[in-house]
This record gives C-alpha cells, sequence and structure tokens, in this order.
C-alpha cells in the first residue's frame, strides 16, 4: 500500500453528510452489522467498510457532477507538539460520531453529527514512547480496538466513556516489535499483522538492498523446507537477476522512475512469484 501522509491537522470533510436524527451513542457493533454494513450505508463501521476489502461506499449523493463543490466543513486538530507528526489512519463512523488514531497510537472520539464543527469527547492515549504509524481502530460490541506501540499492544477502549477495557501486550519477546495495521475482529477474534521484519532478531536494521521501488515485487515470504526466507527485489537489476535465476528469461522490467509501467512489473512480478512458492529447498542456500 502506499503510504499517505498528511498533515497532522487532519481535514475531515462533511460536504454531503446526511444528517438524520441520530441516537446520543451507536448500538453495539454485531458479527450481524459487519456482516450486512450496506444496511447502514451511513456508517462506516471497520477499516474496509467491508470484509472484502473494497472500500466502496454506496452513498449516492456526493457523484461526478458535483464533487468539484466540496469544500472543508471543519478540521479537527489531532496530535500535541512534538512536531513532524502525521495521520494515516482511517476514520471509522458510526452514528455521527468518528473514531480515529494519530502517530502517538492516541485514539480519539470525535462528535461530527453537526456537520460544521467536530468536538473531541475523549482521547485514550496509551503513552508510546516514540511515534509509529498507526493506521486505525476497530469496532465490536461497545469496544473500539486499537494497536500501540513501544512496546507493542492491543488496547480495547469502552466506546462511550474512553476508559480502557484491556490491554494485551504483543511484543512476543521479539526484538523491535511492532503492529501498526488496523485490527480485523471475525467472530469474536481480533486479528491483527506484525510489523518489523525491517530489522533482523537481534535488533540491528537490515542493509539497504539497491534503489527503493514504489512497488517492490516480489516481497513476501517463501517457505522452505526448515522455515520461511523473505525474498525481495527492489530495483531493475536484481528482478532481471531473480527471472533469470528462476529460469524465466522473457519479462518485462520497468524503469524506477517512472511509475507508470508499474502494471508490467507487477505482472511479471506475480508470475515470478508463482515460480518460487512451492520452493521447498533448505534457507541457507537463499543467503
Amino acid at each position: 500500500m502506499t503510504q499517505k501522509r498528511s498533515s497532522i491537522r487532519n481535514a475531515l470533510l462533511a460536504g454531503g453528510v446526511m444528517m438524520a436524527m441520530w441516537p446520543a451513542s451507536g448500538a453495539e457493533v454485531t458479527r450481524e452489522r459487519l456482516i450486512n454494513v450496506d444496511q447502514e450505508p451511513q456508517n462506516w463501521l471497520m477499516n474496509h467498510r467491508t470484509y472484502n476489502g473494497q472500500r466502496y461506499s454506496p452513498l449516492a449523493r456526493i457523484n461526478k457532477s458535483n464533487v468539484r463543490g466540496l469544500k472543508l466543513a471543519y478540521a479537527v486538530a489531532l496530535g500535541g507538539g512534538a512536531g513532524n507528526e502525521f495521520n494515516e489512519a482511517t476514520p471509522l463512523a458510526e452514528d455521527g460520531y468518528l473514531y480515529i488514531t494519530d502517530s502517538w497510537g492516541v485514539l480519539y472520539k470525535i462528535d461530527g453529527r453537526s456537520g460544521d464543527a467536530g468536538r473531541i469527547i475523549w482521547r485514550m492515549d496509551p503513552k508510546q514512547e516514540r511515534q509509529q504509524a498507526n493506521r486505525g481502530a476497530a469496532l465490536w460490541g461497545n469496544l473500539v480496538i486499537t494497536p500501540a506501540n513501544h512496546p507493542a499492544r492491543i488496547i480495547a477502549t469502552d466506546k462511550e466513556t474512553g476508559k480502557v477495557v484491556w490491554e494485551t501486550n504483543v511484543t512476543f519477546g521479539a526484538a523491535r516489535m511492532n503492529s501498526t495495521g488496523a485490527p480485523l475482529v471475525v467472530n469474536d477474534k481480533v486479528i491483527f499483522g506484525a510489523a518489523g521484519s525491517d530489522y533482523l532478531v537481534d535488533g540491528r536494521v537490515m542493509g539497504r538492498w539497491g534503489t527503493s521501488h514504489p512497488s517492490i515485487v516480489p516481497y513476501q515470504g517463501f517457505a522452505a523446507r526448515d522455515g520461511y526466507v523473505i525474498v525481495a527485489a527492489p530495483n531493475d537489476h536484481l528482478f532481471r537477476r531473480f527471472c533469470q535465476v528462476q529460469g524465466y528469461r522473457e519479462t518485462r522490467t520497468d524503469h524506477v522512475r517512472y511509475v507508470k509501467v508499474l502494471p508490467d512489473r507487477s505482472t511479471s512480478g506475480t508470475m515470478v512469484s508463482q515460480g518460487v512458492d512451492g520452493e521447498v529447498v533448505p534457507t541457507q542456500m537463499w543467503t
């Protein structure tokens, strides 16, 4: 995913939002509500809105003919005075209330029901030692579930009071373990991913391979006989070499400066990645 960094003054657009008679607080978020989100299109109850991750809103009031008329309705300042703060989270919306995190892992509940102002109702501060990317929250029952880091944790906050209900350490003894993605709740289970693969197990930062690329393909783990290996081809030279080793001679390459040809790289990358998948050679043969 392309990293999206915006000013910590996160603009919350409210143009075209339906201002119905919202209740004082939302009902509990259940499995049925998350499965049937199209029955309440005014809400955005999980990070991708639906379990299939399409991020498509069925609301039709804003369309191609009037989108150019959107203007800033209000802005809510997030963060503090540390400087260089950023926001990567997708706000969740339930019955006029917004739930969003900042780069300190702070969770905010914002009242946006008026449509012309946003009022912070409460904030939950996990007291991180330093900033870290944080991509948002999950709603379940009467809880707002978020990641926090330094150390890595998953925290459940009461939706009404802003008080922490439970907090679970998820470092699992791993050095530099982080969790930055928005959690996903499925049938009472909280699913989250681990970040920190850019560090070795002893905490040392891995060396950089070649020129960074906006779409490194392949960049993933593959099963080996004695564990797993991560294979990355971060520039054209290494990508061509990777293709040659795998026996793919006619593969399309690109140039690191031109994003417009990325579909070619992605197509070839997928093909050669499938060729690697299923290899069972020991990991020492990959080094």
